[in-house]
């Protein structure tokens, strides 16, 4: 049976054939991770989830005032929060190699110190925004 999906490739000026074109701003890595949990590529462009590899901007997701995000983290994968109105809240981050707690144990997720409690990641496409619990 065919695949309903189909893959685009472009080609390098040598004509060999370049990777499959992911959607807009998801590295393959990423790509496959969210797989794993079943969030496909059209899902996570719907829901502005992307990958980042600019330590200045992760720096920026991230709030840090000075500097930018270790080197050894790499890049990262983007989950935007906004709140209830739509308003951009804030972002999540899962780096590739991520940082170590006090305690020697990977921190899956990175966020703002300061961000805001009562927000929502976006609503699924067709779905409607539900309040956090509390």
């Amino acid at each position: 049976m065919k695949s309903s999906t189909t893959s685009t490739s472009t080609t390098h000026g040598n004509g060999k054939a370049a990777d499959p074109i992911i959607p807009r701003g998801l590295f393959p890595n990423h790509a496959a991770d969210l797989a794993r949990s079943g969030i496909t590529p059209e899902i996570a462009k719907a829901n502005g989830i992307y990958s980042e590899a600019n330590r200045s901007t992760l720096a920026s997701l991230l709030r840090f005032v000075k500097g930018t995000t270790n080197a050894a983290w790499g890049p990262a994968l983007v989950f935007p929060y906004s709140t209830v109105d739509g308003r951009e809240a804030y972002h999540r981050l899962k780096f590739d190699n991520p940082p170590k707690d006090s305690k020697g144990k990977p921190q899956k997720y990175k966020a703002p110190r300061a961000c805001l409690t009562k927000s929502t990641s976006p609503p699924a496409p067709g779905r409607r925004s539900r309040p956090a619990p509390r």
